[in-house]
């Protein structure tokens, strides 16, 4: 691709989505959005290789041939199925003169931390400063960059997820000959897509109701605390408004796209086909009688997390996902749920379905990290190369979260 391109991708039972962007001058530009039915991968596991492989190697012919835009490289969005949280403290000795603190030493600690073993099937795919803490005890937030101090100590939050589905991920973009920049798990791009900074202070819980699947995510000051997910999502409304018309799917989702109203009292009973005998409330009720189990099953998880977490009253639910582009959606669930769910949308011009928010955030993480090297990449026309997070023996240094 072009050095100031960057791909996204994600894959899922029924879609796998792909996005492009230019980044220029600090701008981010849309260059391309891919939506494609899947094959080969169900439930986060790919379930058949040579069908996934396949499918994979179609999607990107058809953008190469669609947009002229040849993919060889991407940062991949990975499932937060059985993804588990660590907590890490590493501390190394300061060697510079002076001892003084450099962005050197940072990320020497950091990498150290990213490269090590938490169990022999699970791999560390991120990891989230908590504190720095010099040799006297002194906490920063933020990288204690030339203080002295002869040591300095680096508490992290570690996020895992296992080999048996990550590896044949991997595998496959290896066979389609696409290089893997970076990889991050779903939950942390909604919520970097989404997310307003003075939204990451508080303890929170994110909510993204996507295609098929629901994320949700408990935060502590942005830290990642614990993930979980539920398979519901638009996919399981319009499969249930099919069920009970007893009609296609695909004229199920258009029956769903064009007549769904969140709020059935402001649907019109005006019948639109008598055959059928449909109507805008007929649909919106059937719809939104599925929605609502979905809610309380959303809100049952978000309730058991938050106690598990000991979260004090007054935390915050954030919602984002695609039914946030229906009218009256956040107003309908709020009064559902009777408490205060505060709506959070992605919005950049080139993208026109929520379905794209874990594809933004992906970017926007990559960008947000690596920006040096991306800068390195546009001004000296070099090619980047961000290397995968490898595994290296190592001795643990983590615990479960939990286990406190």
């Amino acid at each position: 691709m072009e050095k100031n391109y960057f791909a996204s991708i994600e894959f899922g039972s029924l879609y796998t989505t792909i996005l492009v962007v230019s980044f220029n001058n600090g701008n981010i530009n849309v260059v391309a959005s891919y939506k494609h039915k899947s094959s080969g991968y169900y439930d986060a596991r790919i379930v058949n290789q040579d069908n996934f492989t396949s499918s994979l190697n179609s999607i990107i012919n058809r953008i190469n041939k669609k947009y002229k835009i040849l993919i060889d490289e991407a940062i991949v969005i990975l499932p937060n199925n059985e993804h588990q949280v660590y907590k890490a403290r590493v501390k190394n000795k300061i060697l510079t003169e002076r001892q003084i603190i450099g962005i050197s030493q940072i990320d020497a600690i950091s990498k150290q931390i990213l490269k090590s073993n938490v169990n022999e099937v699970s791999k560390i795919i991120s990891s989230e400063v908590i504190a720095y803490v010099l040799d006297d005890g002194t906490t920063f937030r933020t990288p204690p960059i030339n203080k002295q101090s002869a040591t300095l100590e680096i508490k992290s939050s570690v996020s895992t997820l296992p080999l048996s589905i990550i590896d044949p991920i991997f595998d496959a973009l290896k066979q389609s000959n696409i290089n893997v920049l970076e990889s991050y798990i779903n939950c942390f791009c909604a919520r970097q897509a989404a997310m307003k900074e003075f939204d990451l202070e508080d303890n929170s819980i994110h909510v993204n109701i996507g295609q098929e699947i629901t994320t949700i995510a408990a935060y502590s000051k942005n830290i990642l605390l614990k993930s979980l997910k539920i398979n519901f999502g638009v996919e399981t409304l319009i499969d249930y408004l099919a069920y009970n018309l007893k009609c296609e799917k695909e004229f199920a989702t258009t029956l769903f796209e064009s007549y769904f109203v969140c709020d059935s009292e402001l649907a019109s009973d005006i019948i639109f086909d008598e055959e059928n005998h449909l109507s805008e409330k007929r649909i919106s009720g059937i719809v939104l009688n599925r929605l609502h189990n979905g809610f309380n099953e959303i809100l049952d998880k978000i309730v058991n997390l938050a106690s598990s977490l000991a979260f004090e009253e007054g935390y915050k639910i954030y919602v984002s996902g695609y039914l946030n582009d229906y009218e009256y959606f956040d107003i309908h669930f709020k009064e559902f749920a009777e408490m205060d769910i505060i709506p959070r949308n992605i919005e950049l011009i080139g993208i026109h379905e929520q379905c794209y928010i874990n594809n933004l955030g992906a970017i926007l993480l990559f960008i947000d990290q690596h920006h040096q090297m991306i800068i390195n990449r546009l001004d000296e026309t070099i090619d980047l190369n961000v290397e995968s997070k490898k595994q290296e023996n190592s001795n643990s240094r983590f615990r479960d979260i939990f286990d406190d």
